[in-house]
Order: C-alpha cells, then sequence, then structure tokens
C-alpha cells in the first residue's frame, strides 16, 4: 500500500511524502525532495535518522537519507577525464567534486509516481549540468519486500557520462551503548583504497582475510579495533 501527503512548500514547490508499507510491519516513507528516505520503521522502531519537517532538510547539511547524484563520493580536483576530454565539474569541496555538485539529486524535486506497490521517481538532469556531459534520464524505483526495503536504479545518457548513484540513509541500528554486537554482512572480496583527500584512484585490494572483510558476516566489534 502507498499513501501520499504534502510534507511542505518552498521557493521550488510542492514537497511530497509517499509512505510504502506492508503486512511485515515495515515502511518507508520517501520524499519527493531528493528521494529523500525520511522515515523507516520496522515494528514501530524508526531505523533511519531523518528530519521532521521541510524546513530542517533545507537548512542542514549530511544528506540524510538522499539519493546521490550523477556521481557519488570525490572526484579529484573537480576534473571528469572522458573520452580524450577533460570536463571541468563545479567545485564544492576544498578543490574537488563532491555527491554531484552544489545541487546534486538530493536537492532536487523528483517526479513521483505511484505505481502497484512500487514507488517510481524520475528526473531529468541536462547536459553540461554540474559540468557533467550528457543529457541524463533518471529512474528510481522504491518497493519492499518482505522485510526488506529495495531501491533499483537506472539512468541513460545520450552521450558518453559518468554516473554512480548511491542512496545516503543513516541507519539507526538500536539503542545498546555500542554497536559492537551487531552483526553485518557485505558481499564484497576487494575495497577501493583512498588517499589522504579521501580520493578514490582505481586500485582495488583483496580484503578476504582483513578485518576489513564482511562477506560471510560478523560482529561489528570483532576486528574494529585491530
Amino acid at each position: 500500500m502507498i499513501t501520499k501527503a504534502l510534507f511542505g512548500t518552498y521557493e521550488k514547490g510542492d514537497v511530497y511524502a509517499y509512505t510504502l508499507s506492508n503486512d511485515t510491519g515495515l515502511s518507508a516513507t520517501i520524499l519527493t525532495l531528493g528521494g529523500i528516505i525520511q522515515k523507516l520503521v520496522y515494528h514501530g522502531t524508526d531505523v533511519t535518522l531523518g528530519y521532521e519537517t521541510l524546513e530542517e532538510y533545507l537548512v542542514n547539511g549530511g544528506h540524510f537519507g538522499a539519493l546521490i547524484g550523477r556521481v557519488a563520493n570525490r572526484i579529484a580536483n573537480a576534473e571528469l577525464p572522458l573520452n580524450g576530454n577533460v570536463y571541468p565539474l563545479s567545485v564544492n569541496r576544498g578543490k574537488h567534486q563532491i555527491h554531484g555538485g552544489f545541487e546534486g539529486f538530493g536537492k532536487k524535486i523528483w517526479n513521483a509516481e505511484a505505481d502497484g506497490d512500487q514507488l517510481k521517481l524520475t528526473l531529468f538532469s541536462a547536459h553540461m549540468e554540474e559540468g557533467f556531459p550528457g543529457n541524463l534520464q533518471v529512474a528510481v524505483t522504491y518497493s519492499l519486500e518482505g522485510s526488506g526495503l529495495r531501491i533499483d536504479y537506472k539512468a541513460t545518457s545520450d552521450m558518453d557520462t559518468a554516473v554512480n548513484m548511491t542512496n545516503h540513509a543513516y541507519f539507526n541500528i538500536g539503542n545498546q551503548d555500542t554497536v559492537y554486537e551487531h552483526e553485518l554482512m557485505i558481499k564484497s572480496r576487494n575495497m577501493t583504497p583512498v588517499d589522504d583527500e579521501l580520493i578514490p584512484h582505481g586500485d582495488f585490494l583483496d580484503i578476504d582475510g582483513t578485518p576489513f572483510s564482511f562477506y560471510d558476516g560478523k560482529l561489528l566489534g570483532t576486528d574494529m579495533f585491530s
């Protein structure tokens, strides 16, 4: 089931909250502003951090629950090398670009359409917006699968470009004093190291057998201080 309510209004328009719910005790509230996961409630407990009002999202940073694009993370020196060209990008973190620039996808109002039990958000990013080449059509679909929230991303450009989207939710996983007893599983055998300015340089580091590996699942406290 999906319900819709007005969340707030500002100079760019109305922001709506769509709430998806199912019979497992799970519900997710998604805002048309930035595709933000405003709430993710499981059996009465909200397991993400979010704000209660539109004004709080407009004045605070942190990208709470927002869709990030065109490119998540940092692009070194705000320069995109592509097909023999170098595209200068908007600079919004030191000398670099982070999370798509000054007004990345997380700060835009998306078009929303409920389709059965799925919520589909769409957005158009124009050629050279924040310095990125190509007219880009983006579609992100939120759906509940059992006791999980699924996010599907699709982006289509009319020319070669860079796209690396994600969601920037902060999860609240309980009221304990520490997270040491929580189990985490990440199905990855590699990681991308970063330099002193948090820039990845395309290297892949094998993490099997290291404290960074969560492939088979383990308690967070197991190797936290290794």
